[in-house]
């Protein structure tokens, strides 16, 4: 009789990740700007307005830009159409030249 060898395969999947550096983070968010950016999600607009209310009441000097008024098209996450659930493709937002914003899908697959 033969004797049959098996190689043993986890399906976890498991990946080893290399340990990322965090950025530092600024001491205050006096004088600065803070970028909020609402994903789409229901009353999540609502949820960062009152947070900008905040940074405002409380914090020197802080200006808060609203992903959503400045690039209306970036609320456009997820969307549910007949029971189904459609994620759409994240932009990737930047400063333009003018000091505006833009929001440009070509850095995403």
């Amino acid at each position: 009789m033969e004797v049959q060898k098996w190689l043993l395969i986890n399906p976890e999947g498991i990946v080893n990740l290399p340990k990322l550096k965090i950025n530092p983070h600024p001491e205050s968010l006096e004088n600065k700007t803070v970028f909020l950016r609402w994903n789409g999600k229901h009353n999540g607009n609502v949820f960062l307005e009152r947070i900008a209310d905040l940074l405002i009441e409380n914090v020197k000097g802080v200006k808060t830009i609203k992903s959503w008024e400045v690039l209306p098209e970036t609320a456009r996450f997820v969307t549910r159409r007949f029971g189904k659930i459609f994620v759409r493709q994240t932009p990737c937002i930047s400063k333009n030249s003018s000091g505006g914003f833009a929001a440009n899908r070509s850095k995403y697959p």
